[in-house]
Order: structure tokens, then C-alpha cells, then sequence
């Protein structure tokens, strides 16, 4: 029987590497990397590194195409000429955006954090802690009472991080109103009427501080957000369009 001719292991690596590459520009589309890293950047205290006016944080919404520079925050840097500090990850939850932020260095300072978060704390089917003594999984066994008490934690812990940001920071706060699904089908399923709760409290969070804007994305005179279904039932978080529309949004109502 003749040899089988081995393949070097790097070689295995590069094949896999190339593979990998095709995949992702089939499924994500071209990439604007080589565009946004060529972005003016700034050194506010001549200390040689980068420094950012706009830093990003909270979950997939903000998160979704990160890999292909056409996140919410990728988008934004494009449309005004500057890089942005982008932070959020896929399923975050308050606790975990709020070890996000990035507070400015010495002599430094953001003039703008953007943030949303609060869906995955509701959707989530585990006992959150306290104060709850259940779940809400608005997207399970929904338990209206629990649900109510997480969208008050939820706002608790929203301003929580406000406090955080404006403890360190003199930046406008921007939060970010979460968009109805096109129907139950979706990854939020039945949770809109709590997360649109939620979009209140953010309102009023912002009414109550000239520091804390709120960023609308639905309603009379707003853009259907375009939206992906990679995953089945998702019909929820933004395509590259749909990221594109909500850093519009963000350009548009803070005036950038």
C-alpha cells in the first residue's frame, strides 16, 4: 500500500484559515474593516495613544456584525470621520455592560457613551438574583409579576451606570430605545409590550437628566429597522442595513 502523504500542520492551519474566510465573506458580505481602520484617531494627552470622543457599550444589537466593521458603533465612526470605542457583546446583561465602560484616562474625556441593554436580562429563564424570586422569560413561561419587578431592576441598573459614566466622564449618555419585531417569531417572541416598558423608563431616565439623551428607533416618521434571521427564529437583530439605519439615527437625533 503506498504511503499516504502527510500535510504539514501549518498547512492544515492555512486551509482551515482559508475556508473560513470564504465562509465569512459569503455569510457576512465584504468587509468595511480596511475603510474604518483608516479613520483619523486622536491623543488627547500626548501620552502616543489612541483616545476616543465615542465609546460604545451593551448587547447584540450594538454587537451584530462587529467581525465585518458594520456594528451600530463601525457604522457611526464611518458616517462622522472618526474611530469609536466599540465594546457591547452578544447576550449581555446589565451587570455585564456596566464592567464595559472604559472610563477616560487622565486629562482625557468621551463626549459621548452610547449604550443600550435590558432584552436579555428579560428574556433570560434563570432566577437573575435579587430582588426577583423568579424569572420573567417573557420568551418562555412568562410570569407577568416578574416581569414588571425586572423591568424596575432593570431601570435601577441603568442608572446605576449612568452614575458610573457621569462620575468619570462629562459625556452626554445616549441610550438607546429598543424597536419592536415584525411579529411573536422573533428572538424577543412576546417580550415587546415589557421591553417597550422599558423604552419608558429610558425616557425617562432621560427627562430627568440634560446629560441623558434617548435615541428613538420606531414610531410615526421612522424606518422599519432591517432586520436578520441567520438563526431560525431571530427576525430580530439588525443586518449590516440595520445597523447602518440605527447609527444614522444616532447621527441624526444627537446632531453629530
Amino acid at each position: 500500500m503506498p504511503a499516504i502523504p502527510h500535510t504539514p500542520k501549518i498547512t492544515l492551519q492555512l486551509i482551515v484559515a482559508s475556508i473560513l474566510l470564504t465562509c465569512l465573506s459569503g455569510c457576512f458580505g465584504e468587509s468595511l474593516c480596511i475603510e474604518y481602520n483608516a479613520l483619523p484617531t486622536y491623543d488627547q494627552n500626548n501620552d502616543e495613544a489612541i483616545d476616543y470622543n465615542i465609546q460604545v457599550i451593551g448587547d447584540s444589537i450594538l454587537a451584530y456584525h462587529e467581525i465585518t466593521c458594520k456594528s451600530v458603533g463601525h457604522h457611526l465612526g464611518l458616517n462622522i470621520n472618526e474611530q469609536v470605542l466599540i465594546k457591547p457583546i452578544t447576550g449581555a446583561r446589565l451587570r455585564e455592560i456596566n464592567e464595559q465602560y472604559v472610563p477616560p484616562k487622565p486629562n482625557t474625556d468621551y463626549e459621548l457613551i452610547i449604550i443600550d441593554g435590558g432584552v436579555n436580562d428579560l428574556i433570560a429563564d434563570e432566577n437573575p438574583g435579587t430582588p426577583e424570586d423568579i424569572a420573567c422569560n417573557c420568551n418562555g413561561t412568562l410570569n407577568h409579576d416578574a416581569c414588571l419587578q425586572e423591568v424596575d431592576d432593570i431601570t435601577q441598573q441603568m442608572g446605576n451606570i449612568i452614575d458610573e459614566v457621569q462620575a468619570t466622564s462629562s459625556a452626554t449618555v445616549a441610550l438607546i430605545a429598543y424597536y419592536p419585531p415584525e411579529d411573536d417569531q422573533s428572538f424577543v417572541g412576546a417580550c415587546f409590550p415589557y421591553i417597550d416598558q422599558l423604552n419608558e423608563r429610558y425616557r425617562q431616565l432621560a427627562n430627568l437628566d440634560s446629560r441623558v439623551e434617548i435615541i428613538e428607533t420606531y414610531g410615526a416618521g421612522f424606518p422599519i429597522i432591517q432586520k436578520t434571521s441567520p438563526l431560525g427564529k431571530d427576525n430580530y437583530h439588525p443586518t449590516p442595513d440595520g445597523s447602518e439605519q440605527l447609527a444614522f439615527l444616532i447621527q441624526q437625533q444627537l446632531e453629530l
